[in-house]
């Protein structure tokens, strides 16, 4: 998925006009979003996918791990993204068979989406089990409309890679007798900067 559009990338790229090279720079714009989604800590929604902050579909199980249920204590499951949209169901079942007695039911859980927690009401009766995959969440998490503050941090990157395409795994150059410096692989610190504050819990 994209965060920008290739004119909107465009913008950071002043000496790039017009839209000759816009099927070379949305392959850019495509890894730039990517490694965005994978620096803030968000899972592949799929298996084989590439991660991205943009609203999709996951599924979810408790465990050990990054990309896995939380069970923060007896009543609040903490989910591997933020925010949430929705949350489709939420099972707790020790043996993994997630049949209907064990779908909670969205009457006995707040949904904190912002903090990406579902938290059981104490009407609800019920503790979360601890065992592996004995809670399997599937629940829509992402951006719906993409943040400035993303859309921003993925024009930053779509240039740094921009520049790297001609220079990908060389450090220096020589010129006219002299070596210079390249631009850096690692994401520029000025994207670490505007996405600093959005990274999620345990992200490396």
């Amino acid at each position: 998925m994209a965060l920008i559009t290739a004119a909107e990338a465009r913008a950071y790229l002043p000496g790039l006009t017009g839209t000759t090279e816009d099927t070379s720079l949305a392959v850019f714009i495509t890894r730039a979003s990517s490694l965005i989604a994978e620096y803030l800590g968000w899972p592949p929604a799929t298996s084989g996918a590439d991660p991205t902050i943009e609203d999709a579909t996951y599924t979810l199980y408790s465990g050990r791990g990054r990309a896995v249920v939380g069970v923060v204590d007896s009543s609040v499951l903490r989910l591997p993204v933020r925010p949430l949209v929705s949350v489709t169901s939420v099972y707790d079942d020790p043996d993994r068979v997630y049949g209907s007695g064990q779908l909670i039911a969205s009457a006995d859980y707040d949904v904190e989406k912002e903090d990406g927690e579902i938290i059981l009401l104490p009407t609800a009766g019920h503790s979360w089990s601890t065992g592996m995959a004995a809670i399997r969440v599937i629940c829509v998490a992402g951006y719906e409309t993409v943040p400035a503050w993303a859309a921003h941090a993925a024009g930053l990157m779509t240039h740094h890679l921009w520049d790297l395409r001609h220079t990908q795994g060389r450090q220096s150059v020589g010129q006219g007798g002299v070596s210079l410096s390249l631009t850096p692989e690692t994401m520029p610190e000025v994207v670490r900067e505007v996405l600093s504050g959005y990274r999620i819990l345990g992200a490396t």
